[in-house]
């Protein structure tokens, strides 16, 4: 069995709430103007045998802001809406079994890449034009079913990936 689903989306926002710090450097939330998002997610899902299930998904997206308020002075047009991703895939598999009797069992295997995200201030002396690492994570997960009860062991970021993902980080705070 094949799964695919997409979708596109366009989205308009007026009065986009951004977050900036003044030569004090005390934050403000403040209305920085309108902004607009497009992008595209899929996924594949496909049931390969009875035992392997293989999954990839994933999402494009463009941010921008589009016009400003009067006395911004954080961003430019053009310059991207703070904390939005370019993009991220994720793709798995599930491999299911049995432990023994009457003790369904299943291993899988995931990999996701994150990728950069954005925080832009160009009100302050030295502008902040800040843009978070690409991240790759492998995760992995083994269990078993009992009843109504699951047990599961799994491992979480097991190429041990140590990069700033929070843009906070062109703070300063970031984690």
């Amino acid at each position: 069995r094949l799964s695919l689903e997409a979708a596109a989306f366009y989205s308009n926002y007026d009065d986009i709430q951004m977050f900036r710090l003044d030569s004090s450097n005390l934050g403000s939330v403040d209305n920085g103007g309108d902004a607009r998002v497009r992008g595209i997610d899929a996924a594949v899902d496909w049931q390969a045998t009875d035992q392997l299930r293989l999954q990839l998904s994933g999402n494009i997206s463009d941010s921008e802001i589009v016009s400003l308020a009067p006395g911004v002075l954080a961003v430019v047009e053009g310059d991207a809406i703070d904390y939005t991703t370019d993009y991220a895939v994720n793709a798995s598999g599930t491999y299911s079994f049995t432990w023994g009797a009457a003790l369904p069992g299943f291993v899988r295997l995931d990999y996701n890449r994150i990728g950069p995200s954005h925080v832009t201030d160009r009100s302050i002396p030295e502008p902040i034009l800040y843009e978070s690492e690409v991240n790759d994570f492998v995760n992995v997960r083994i269990g078993m079913e009992w009843n109504r009860w699951s047990i599961e062991l799994y491992g979480l970021n097991l190429t041990n990936e140590d990069r700033l993902q929070d843009p906070n980080g062109g703070y300063g705070f970031g984690a």
